[in-house]
C-alpha cells in the first residue's frame, strides 16, 4: 500500500504516518519504494492508540509482536493502570487550579 492511499483511507495525517516509519511501526514493503506492508496498516488503530497513550517505541513493538491474547490484555492492564494514574494527577491538579481561579475571583 502506498503511503497516500493509506492516508485517505485511514484518514490520517501524512506527518503521523511518517512519523510511525521512523519509529519502525509501519515498515516498507519489499515490493517497491513507495510500497508499505499491508498488515501494519490494518494495526494502525493500536499503533495509534498506544501511542497517543504515551506507550514507547520498544513497548509499542513489543506489544506488535506478542502472539498470546492473555499477555497482550496483561500488558493493556498495565499500560491502562499507569494511563489512569497519570489522569487522576492531573485532575488533583485541574482540581487545584479550579480552586485558585475560585479564591482569585473571590478577591476581585
Amino acid at each position: 500500500m502506498k503511503l497516500a492511499e493509506a492516508q485517505r483511507i485511514f484518514e490520517i495525517e501524512s506527518e503521523i504516518l511518517e512519523s510511525y516509519i521512523a519509529r519502525g511501526l509501519i515498515r516498507k514493503a519489499n515490493s517497491g519504494e513507495d510500497e508499505y506492508v499491508d498488515s501494519d496498516f490494518e494495526r494502525l488503530g493500536i499503533i495509534y492508540m498506544l501511542v497517543e497513550s504515551g506507550c514507547h517505541n520498544d513497548e509499542i513493538h513489543h506489544y506488535l509482536s506478542l502472539d498470546d491474547s492473555t499477555d497482550e490484555v496483561t500488558l493493556l492492564r498495565k499500560w491502562r493502570k499507569n494511563l489512569h494514574g497519570e489522569i487522576r494527577h492531573k485532575q488533583k491538579i485541574l482540581d487545584k487550579m479550579d480552586n485558585l481561579i475560585w479564591e482569585k475571583k473571590q478577591e476581585m
